[in-house]
C-alpha cells in the first residue's frame, strides 16, 4: 500500500526558471531610445521604499473530487468556501537600482467577524445528478501571504513598461459549523428535497480545510507618470507554474483527506494602481487586483487515524480552484 505524509511531497525549487531570469536580465540591458532627465538620473540612483498597507479580499476557494469512469473524469463532490470579505494588513520594501526593481511583501489575514460566508457541499449521484447539497457557516481560521517580485522598468519619456517575474506563497484555513441539508431520493435533484437544519450540529465544527498555494508569475506592467507627482499603472500576469497542497478534515466521519496538485499556466491576474505623492518622502497608493485560479488536478489520499499519520493513496482525483478580488490602500515612505 502506498502511503503519504501530510504536506511531505517532494520539495520544488523556489527559484524562478532560468528563462525567467534571463528575461529580466535582457530587459535590464535593453537599449533605451528615449530618456528624460529624470529617467537618466534614475539609472544612476540607488533608493528604497518602505510601505504598509491594508486590503480587502472577497472571493471563493473551491475543492473538488473526481473519479475516472471508463477513461473519463467525472465529478463526485465539490466544496465551495466563501471568503467575503477578509481584511489583511502587511508591509514590505522596494529596492531600486538603475533600471532594476525588487519588491518584497508579507501580510496576515483578519476577518471582520468570524463568519465570512457559507460553505457549500455538493455531491453527485452516478456522476450525473446532483442529489446532495448542504450549507454550513464558514468561519475563518488563519491566513498569511508572502511575495517577491523582480524586474526592469524601461522608461519612454513619461511612460514606462515593467516586465517582471514573481513568486507568491499563501496559506488559508477555514472551518465549517452546522448543517442545513437537502438530500433527495435516488435519481432526483436536491432541489426536490426540503431544506432541513440538523439541530444537533448547530455550532459544532463539521469540516475544516487548510490550503497552501505557491504561485510563480510572469507579468507586464505599463505606467504613466505625471510630473513626478502621480503615477497610473495597469498590468497583467500569468502563472507558468502553480502548486496546491491541502488537508480536508471531515470531523463527523473522522476522515482526513490530503490533496496535492500542480499545473502550468493555470492562473491569471489583472491589476491597476494609482499612486500620488503627498510630500517629498511620502506617497499614497490605491490598487485593485483580480485573480483567477483555474482548476488544478492531482492526487488525493486519506486516513481515519489522524491528519499527521500516514495516508493511503486513493483512486479518486483531487481538484482545486479559486477566484477573488483584492482592493488595497498603501502608504509608502522613501527615506532617501
Amino acid at each position: 500500500m502506498q502511503t503519504h505524509k501530510a504536506f511531505s511531497a517532494q520539495k520544488r525549487s523556489l527559484f524562478a526558471p532560468p528563462h525567467v531570469l534571463c528575461l529580466a536580465v535582457l530587459c535590464a540591458l535593453a537599449p533605451i531610445s528615449a530618456h528624460t532627465e529624470e529617467a537618466q538620473r534614475t539609472t544612476r540612483d540607488l533608493h528604497a521604499d518602505f510601505f504598509v498597507n491594508s486590503a480587502l479580499r472577497s472571493g471563493v476557494y473551491n475543492e473538488l473530487v473526481f473519479s475516472n469512469v471508463n477513461g473519463e473524469s467525472k465529478k463526485l463532490s465539490q466544496l465551495d468556501w466563501e471568503a467575503r470579505p477578509l481584511l489583511y494588513c502587511g508591509g514590505g520594501a522596494s529596492i531600486y537600482w538603475k533600471l532594476l526593481e525588487t519588491h518584497i511583501y508579507g501580510a496576515g489575514f483578519f476577518p471582520f467577524e468570524k463568519s465570512i460566508g457559507i460553505m457549500q457541499d455538493s455531491d453527485w449521484e452516478d456522476y450525473t445528478v446532483k442529489n446532495k447539497y448542504s450549507e454550513s457557516d464558514n468561519f475563518f481560521g488563519r491566513g498569511f501571504l508572502f511575495s517577491a517580485r523582480a524586474g526592469a522598468r524601461i522608461p519612454f519619456r513619461s511612460f514606462s513598461i515593467f516586465p517582471y517575474c514573481a513568486a507568491e506563497w499563501e496559506f488559508m484555513s477555514f472551518y465549517a459549523q452546522g448543517i442545513t441539508k437537502q438530500y433527495s431520493e435516488a435519481g432526483t435533484s436536491y432541489t426536490e428535497a426540503p431544506k432541513v437544519t440538523v439541530a444537533k450540529y448547530d455550532g459544532k465544527d463539521v469540516i475544516s480545510y487548510r490550503r497552501e498555494t505557491f504561485f510563480t508569475w510572469l507579468g507586464m506592467e505599463a505606467a504613466y507618470t505625471h510630473k513626478e507627482r502621480a503615477r497610473i499603472s495597469a498590468g497583467f500576469s500569468a502563472a507558468p507554474w502553480c502548486r496546491i497542497d491541502s488537508i480536508d478534515n471531515h470531523l463527523l466521519r473522522s476522515v482526513h483527506f490530503y490533496d496535492s496538485m500542480e499545473e502550468i499556466f493555470c492562473a491569471w491576474r489583472v491589476n491597476a494602481h494609482i499612486k500620488h505623492r503627498i510630500t517629498k518622502c511620502l506617497w499614497l497608493d490605491g490598487g485593485a487586483a483580480f485573480t483567477w485560479l483555474n482548476e488544478l488536478r492531482g492526487n488525493t489520499a486519506s486516513n481515519s487515524s489522524g491528519e499527521d499519520d500516514a495516508y493511503s493513496r486513493s483512486r479518486s482525483e483531487s481538484g482545486a480552484s479559486a477566484h477573488y478580488a483584492d482592493f488595497s490602500l498603501s502608504v509608502l515612505f522613501r527615506p532617501f
